[in-house]
């Protein structure tokens, strides 16, 4: 299985999901909310892996 990763946007929006599935939401999520288009290579360079102990 593929490690999840999230990316949070400066707007609050976060995504959690797979490297393939986060390009998919944040190219969406930029093109929509802000107009932007961003990269394969700039989403992935806003990655983090997911805290596998979760919050709370």
């Amino acid at each position: 299985m593929e490690p999840l990763k999230v990316i949070t946007c400066d707007c609050g929006f976060e995504a959690v999901g797979t490297e393939d599935d986060l390009v998919v939401i944040i190219q969406a999520h930029e093109r929509d909310t802000h107009g932007l288009e961003i990269s394969r290579e700039e989403v992935l360079a806003l990655a983090s892996p997911v805290d596998p102990g979760g919050e709370g």
